[in-house]
C-alpha cells in the first residue's frame, strides 16, 4: 500500500470517529466531596456485614496438671514468674506515678 492511500484511509477513519463522538453527549461536573461513585452503589448492592463482639462462652474447665510432663510443668512456672516479674514492675511503675502526681498537687 501507499504511504499516501494509508493516509487517506487514516483520515476517513478518524473522521468518522469525530462524527460519532459528535452525537454522544458529554456533560461534565465537579461531584461531591463525599461522592463514592461507582463504589456506593456497590456497596448498596453487597452491604459489609458490621462485626459482633464475640459472644462469650463457658468458663475454661480447670487446667488438668497431672497430665503434663516434669518439663512442661517447669515451663509454665517459669512462664508464670516472668508475668510475675513483669507485674511487679508495671506496679512500681504506676506508684511512683501516682507518688509524683501526689508531690505536684
Amino acid at each position: 500500500m501507499s504511504e499516501e492511500k494509508r493516509l487517506a484511509e487514516l483520515d476517513t477513519r478518524i473522521s468518522r470517529m469525530e462524527s460519532a463522538l459528535q452525537h454522544i453527549p458529554i456533560t461534565l461536573f465537579d461531584p461531591d466531596p463525599e461522592d463514592w461513585g461507582w463504589l456506593s452503589k456497590w456497596f448498596r448492592r453487597h452491604p459489609i456485614p458490621i462485626p459482633r463482639p464475640p459472644v462469650p462462652g463457658p468458663d475454661p474447665s480447670p487446667l488438668d496438671l497431672s497430665r503434663l510432663s516434669r518439663v512442661q510443668l517447669e515451663l509454665a512456672l517459669a512462664n508464670i514468674n516472668a508475668g510475675l516479674l513483669r507485674l511487679d514492675a508495671q506496679k512500681k511503675a504506676v506508684t511512683a506515678q501516682l507518688e509524683q502526681l501526689q508531690q505536684v498537687s
